[in-house]
C-alpha cells in the first residue's frame, strides 16, 4: 500500500511540473528609413537576432506588418507628398515581404501580371496600413489607414525561424507620379516553449496537494509499522 501511496504522490507532481501552457512572445522591429521609388524597385530590411528572442523556439506563430506609405502625383519627401501633376496610378503601387528563411508574401499587388490591388485616383494619398491575415476585411481599391488582409497569406512564415534578416521589397511601376514608404514595421509572435514562472493555476495547486497527501500517507503508514 505504501508503494501505490508513494507512486501516486510522485505522478501528480510529476503532471504538475510538466503540464504544458501555451506561451508565445511577440517582438517588433521599424525601420524608418525613407526611400521613394518611381519607375524602380528598392528594399529596407529589419534583423531579429538571436539575442532578442531569449526564451523559446524561435520558431514562427504569427506575423504582422504596418507601412507607411505616399503614393504622389507630382512629388514626394519624408514628409509626404508635395507639387501638383496628373493623376495618381496606385495600381502601380507593389509590396512584397520575404522571411529569413526565403519564403515571400504578396501584400500589395501591381497592375502586372495583376489584377491590381488599389485602383489610380485623381489626388495624391498617403495611409498607414497594418497587414494582418486575422482582419476583418481584404484591402480596399484605395490606399486608406486601417487594418487589412495582405494579398497573400502571411500564415506561409508560420513554422519558420523568427531570427535573421527580414526584407520589404516595394515598387512603382511606371515613371510619373513616385511612391514614398515612410516606414516598415515587422511584429513577429514566436512559440516559447519554456515559461517564465508564474503563479500556479488552481489544477497545478490541486495536483500538488495530491503529491503531498500521497506522501504524507506513505509517511503514516510507515511509522504505525515502525
Amino acid at each position: 500500500m505504501k508503494r501505490v501511496a508513494l507512486l501516486c504522490g510522485a505522478v501528480a507532481l510529476l503532471v504538475a511540473m510538466t503540464a504544458p501552457s501555451a506561451w508565445a512572445l511577440s517582438i517588433t522591429k521599424t525601420n524608418n528609413t525613407f526611400g521613394s521609388v518611381d519607375f524602380s524597385s528598392d528594399t529596407r530590411t529589419v534583423d531579429i537576432a538571436a539575442g532578442d528572442i531569449t526564451m523559446g523556439t524561435r520558431t514562427i506563430l504569427i506575423v504582422t506588418v504596418t507601412l507607411d506609405f505616399s503614393k504622389c502625383n507630382f512629388q514626394v519627401n519624408s514628409s509626404g507628398c508635395f507639387g501638383s501633376g496628373f493623376g495618381n496610378f496606385n495600381n502601380e503601387i507593389e509590396f512584397l515581404l520575404s522571411s529569413p528563411g526565403g519564403t515571400t508574401v504578396t501584400l500589395v499587388r501591381d497592375f502586372s501580371p495583376g489584377p491590381s490591388t488599389f485602383s489610380n485616383t485623381i489626388g495624391s494619398v498617403r495611409a498607414e496600413i497594418t497587414f494582418d491575415d486575422l482582419a476583418g476585411s481584404a484591402l480596399p481599391t484605395t490606399p486608406t489607414n486601417g487594418t487589412f488582409q495582405p494579398v497573400g497569406s502571411l500564415a506561409s512564415f508560420a513554422g519558420e525561424t523568427a531570427v535573421g534578416m527580414w526584407s520589404l521589397a516595394f515598387s512603382d511601376n511606371r515613371d510619373g507620379d513616385p511612391l514614398g514608404l515612410h516606414s516598415f514595421s515587422l511584429t513577429v509572435e514566436t512559440d516559447m516553449s519554456v515559461q517564465p514562472p508564474a503563479v500556479p493555476e488552481p489544477g497545478t495547486i490541486l495536483l500538488f496537494g495530491s503529491g503531498l497527501a500521497g506522501l504524507a500517507v506513505w509517511r503514516i503508514k510507515k511509522h504505525k509499522t515502525a
